[in-house]
């Protein structure tokens, strides 16, 4: 199994792991290991990308090609998922930290 970029965002106190560019195999493997209450929710056979959150609220960003496009639509969700679980709706008063967070995993990532 490939290894994960695994980061802990402070600020909203949430953990995701970031794949870009995985085989679906791979995402599989890291799921079966890492997530808790996720069986059988891998990629389907038709997807680029899939943001999954666990039991836990550990979010699980994946890409298929290393398309940075796909990863920011997946990173969105991410954000998605961590901001609404804590209450935060998108608004134009909330925007600017969807908007933060979503720059934050695409930088974390993309690093090599």
């Amino acid at each position: 199994m490939r290894k994960p970029r695994r980061i802990y965002e402070p600020l909203f106190k949430a953990t995701y792991f970031l794949c870009y560019g995985w085989a679906p195999a791979d995402l599989d493997a890291l799921l079966k290991k890492e997530a808790k209450g996720c069986d059988g929710l891998g990629p389907r056979k038709d997807e680029e990308g899939s943001t999954i959150r666990d039991d836990r609220g550990v979010l699980f960003v994946w890409s298929l090609r290393r398309d940075p496009s796909v990863f920011a639509h997946e990173c969105l969700h991410a954000a998605t998922f961590a901001m609404t679980d804590r209450g935060i709706r998108f608004s134009r008063e909330s925007d600017e930290a969807f908007a933060y967070l979503t720059e934050f995993l695409m930088r974390e990532g993309l690093k090599k």
